[in-house]
């Protein structure tokens, strides 16, 4: 997010709203496709999330979507209108979106955007295997086993507890490290329950 305000702010800056358009809507359907898939069973307090890590995930989730809704209100503006004022029915104290500052990006937060990409493509890969079995993508997975490198691997740990839930994964999480050269691509092969 923070990428994207920068990024849209400096092509408003040099008066080139086309591009400012393609880097805010380029992070809004990855946001929708994969952010909010990863983060929906930590925002219920499903699987084993604790209650702060729910809220940890409803405020990210409600704080990116403000600033969505405030990078797409130059181009959409009723809609962001109407969406602003769902978020703000109970609070007079948020008027018009149209009256809210432009995001800035937060400075203090490490960028996670690695680990956001590749779990990414992990959690689209299963998405995958079942679209391929023609079952539910609420089916269950065991016996996962992931080909990436090792560095890969490391950064599919860090989101892993969320690829898990997301992915309905049950059984075990396999790395095969040896499979892949540095850089390669990440390969995911699952057994449906």
């Amino acid at each position: 997010l923070n990428s994207t305000i920068a990024g849209a702010t400096d092509a408003f800056e040099n008066y080139d709203h086309a591009k400012a358009l393609e880097i805010i809507e380029s992070f809004f359907w990855s946001f929708c496709d994969n952010f909010i898939e990863l983060v929906k069973t930590r925002a219920y307090g499903n699987e084993g999330f604790s209650e702060s890590e729910s809220q940890s995930a409803k405020a990210a989730l409600f704080f990116s979507l403000e600033t969505v809704l405030k990078l797409l209100a130059p181009f959409i503006p009723y809609s962001t209108e109407e969406a602003w004022s769902w978020f703000h029915k109970s609070s007079n104290s948020k008027g018009s979106i149209h009256k809210e500052n432009w995001p800035e990006s937060i400075n203090g937060f490490e960028n996670k955007d690695d680990v956001f990409q590749i779990a990414s493509v992990v959690i689209s890969q299963i998405r995958g295997l079942k679209s391929v079995a023609n079952v539910s993508q609420k089916t269950q997975i065991k016996n996962v086993k992931i080909d990436a490198d090792s560095a890969t691997a490391e950064v599919i740990k860090k989101g892993l507890s969320d690829i898990l839930a997301t992915g309905n994964i049950i059984g075990d999480i396999l790395f095969n490290e040896s499979a892949a050269d540095s850089g390669a691509a990440i390969l995911v092969k699952g057994e449906l329950v």
